[in-house]
């Protein structure tokens, strides 16, 4: 159900054709539908590992070599992408980003500690449902596939939250 409700507020276009698919707003739709997509099988598999390292290492010491990776990462991918140099207010922005994802990853991998990786996996829905509700903030109004999406993504999770406290 939580997969049906991505699929629904997501909506790639090769599922839900437009007529317009030579405008490049509906390519990048694509584009990105493609990458969410491979973020989604990259993030099951590293649910995972974490969950594997938890027996043998420190919940922060598994954070600290993700950053330490990804910082040694990042810039091939720049040199391959393209270098932009950030505004003052863009620089303000990827600080807090970064500060998000830090706190984010530190309790993702914590959690993890205590939980399953499925139903982990199941709760990381959610994200869908928070940017919705901030897109809703940001007056960008979500149609109505959106909708049922997010309404099905929330079932699955209050249903997951009553079977645990079983």
């Amino acid at each position: 159900m939580c997969l049906l409700g991505s699929v629904l507020v997501l909506k790639p276009p090769f599922l839900f054709p437009s007529n317009q698919l030579e405008n490049d707003s509906d390519k990048n739709r694509f584009y990105g539908g493609i990458c969410c997509l491979t973020t989604a099988v990259l993030t099951g598999a590293a649910y995972n590992m974490v969950r594997e390292l938890r027996n043998h290492c420190h919940t922060q010491t598994t954070v600290h070599y993700m950053t330490v990776v990804m910082c040694l990462m990042t810039p091939i991918i720049v040199l391959f992408q393209g270098i932009q140099i950030p505004t003052a207010e863009e620089i303000f922005y990827l600080i807090l980003l970064a500060g998000f994802t830090t706190v984010s990853q530190s309790c993702f991998t914590r959690g993890l500690k205590f939980g399953t990786a499925g139903k982990s996996s199941i709760i990381g829905y959610t994200s869908i449902l928070f940017t919705m509700i901030i897109d809703l903030i940001m007056q960008r109004a979500p149609d109505y596939l959106s909708i049922i999406g997010a309404a099905s993504i929330s079932s699955c999770v209050i249903v997951l939250f009553i079977e645990k406290k079983k």
